[in-house]
């Protein structure tokens, strides 16, 4: 002990303090997408038609489908470029592409697109929040610092049909479906963020006046039916901080001076 005499000291304290490396690590909002995307999913589940007809058939085969083939993730100019798209990826059925002879566009299909547009600000749900939580290893010893910052997302839900009663029951059950859900519009999306997979809380705000537009396309360009919803999701960037240990030892002397060492 260089600068205090040990009959003078009365106690070292030692604080266990978490220093930043300068490293960081941001979460993206694609996991945000496919939350939305299994949202839209999960509100078709259960859905039948117990006196099949041919105005109904194709609701019937379209919610007969693995998830997969229902919901499609990406953003285009128009219902044309959509259309054209799925049709020369040969993406409209994913689980059916290995077979020949199956119609891989059929429609009735659903997209859901995210707008680039987003704010990072205070909202009704969620504040920022500092030091939101911690990620150790398997010995206890913390790694990273989370942090979370509210966003403002917007999200466009497109429904094609080449008949217009199938269009019609999924319009119907989605609505129906957000319109039911009250004051639990809360769900999770999942991102990995420092090698630790990470649970980010989302929100469905404005949900109960979900309201579908006609955005078809004209009969003489192609016999094309479709339907857009807008939906608004509050939901959270995480940036996660890498820290290291850093041991800090007090002295406190019987002078009640206190010494860092």
């Amino acid at each position: 002990m260089s600068s205090t005499d040990a009959n003078d000291l009365l106690m070292r304290i030692k604080k266990l303090k978490l220093k930043p490396t300068g490293e960081r690590e941001v979460s993206g909002l694609r996991c945000i997408d496919i939350a939305v995307g299994n949202h839209i999913i999960s509100s078709l589940n259960g859905l039948t038609v117990n006196n099949e007809d041919k105005h109904n058939r194709g609701f019937l085969k379209f919610v007969e489908r693995p998830p997969q083939d229902q919901v499609l993730l990406g953003r285009f100019e128009d219902i044309k470029d959509f259309i054209r798209t799925v049709r020369q990826a040969k993406a409209g059925r994913k689980s059916q592409e290995g077979n020949k002879y199956a119609n891989l566009d059929a429609l009735p299909i659903i997209n859901v697109s995210r707008s680039i547009d987003f704010d990072v600000a205070v909202n009704d749900r969620q504040i920022r929040r500092d030091k939101y939580g911690e990620i150790a290893d398997e010995d206890g010893n913390v790694f990273a610092v989370l942090d979370a910052h509210p966003t403002n997302l917007a999200y466009d839900v497109y429904i094609l049909s080449a008949e217009k009663e199938p269009l019609a029951m999924l319009c119907n059950a989605i609505a129906v479906h957000f319109a039911g859900m009250f004051g639990s519009t809360g769900f999770s999306a999942t991102t990995n963020i420092a090698n630790t997979e990470v649970d980010i809380e989302c929100a469905f705000p404005d949900a109960r006046p979900l309201a579908f537009a006609d955005v078809s396309l004209p009969i003489m360009e192609d016999r094309l039916f479709a339907a857009k919803a807008s939906i608004g999701v509050q939901a959270d960037i995480i940036m996660a901080h890498a820290v290291e240990p850093l041991v800090e030892t007090i002295e406190v002397i019987s002078s009640g001076a206190t010494h860092g060492a």
